[in-house]
């Protein structure tokens, strides 16, 4: 589960990546309000680890006991707090994303080139780049697997060296029940000075000049969608825009013999 991290142009670190893959497309769906919202302030926003969905990565960090050298027990979330993150995913187009992500059939699908995403979280940092903005491929691996690389690890080995891409690396692991996702995290380590709140990370984000596309969900009618693309347009949204035609029944003609 160790990788060679790769900093790319914009000085920004790789994990389980290679530069070619700046070019791959990525999605994410919002909620209708949360992509109005983007679209209104300009500002994406990454979530501290102990938001995320999966509980078992949370439970991960809280119980992961660091012994320290006078015999006193301590776990990672110290660490973690320094950290948010966003998921995107490599699949275009999944019937369990749509059904996840967009549960009340209003979700908007966004599409933006991997490099492109990270060049903007690049710009945030204060620090350096390396150390700050990360884009990683999440590793899938049964529970033995990941209990054998965190019996593996040390604290110095995520916490020392100058760089962060070991702690990196363990917030891109991941269960094999969640490789439907096909994921993509770009993660933020916040440095001092402190631009996030212990929450969110937000940062200077244009949707129309990251945004490749967007999509609305296949589950709404024409007249829906139509209407909804409408209400983004209003809102400022320039880049195209179409309903997703993952659920259309294709038609076919046979012959009588």
């Amino acid at each position: 589960m160790t990788s060679q991290a790769t900093t790319t142009p914009s000085g920004a670190t790789l994990i389980n990546l290679e530069p070619g893959d700046l070019d791959i497309l990525v999605h994410r769906t919002f909620s209708f309000d949360r992509f109005v919202d983007l679209l209104r302030s300009r500002e994406n926003g990454l979530v501290s680890p102990g938001l995320w969905d999966d509980p078992f990565e949370n439970f991960l960090l809280a119980h992961t006991l660091v012994r320290t050298p006078d015999g006193e027990l301590g776990t990672l979330e110290p660490l973690a707090a320094d950290w948010y993150g966003q998921c995107w995913t490599g699949t275009a187009d999944s019937d369990a994303m749509w059904r996840i992500y967009s549960a009340t059939h209003t979700g908007i699908k966004a599409t933006a080139r991997l490099g492109d995403l990270l060049d903007g979280l690049a710009v945030s940092a204060r620090l350096a780049p390396s150390l700050q903005a990360f884009a990683g491929r999440v590793e899938y691996h049964d529970q033995q697997a990941i209990a054998a690389h965190m019996s593996s690890l040390t604290f110095t080995d995520l916490a020392l060296g100058g760089t962060n891409d070991r702690f990196a690396e363990l917030l891109c692991v991941k269960r094999e029940a969640f490789a439907h996702e096909d994921e993509i995290r770009l993660l933020y380590c916040d440095v001092e000075p402190k631009q996030a709140d212990g929450t969110v990370f937000r940062y200077g984000f244009d949707p129309n000049s990251v945004l490749k596309s967007i999509e609305v969900d296949p589950r709404m009618s024409h007249q829906e969608a139509a209407t909804v693309i409408g209400k983004l347009r209003a809102e400022g949204l320039t880049v195209p825009a179409a309903r997703s035609t993952l659920y259309d029944a294709p038609s076919f003609t046979i012959p009588l013999e």
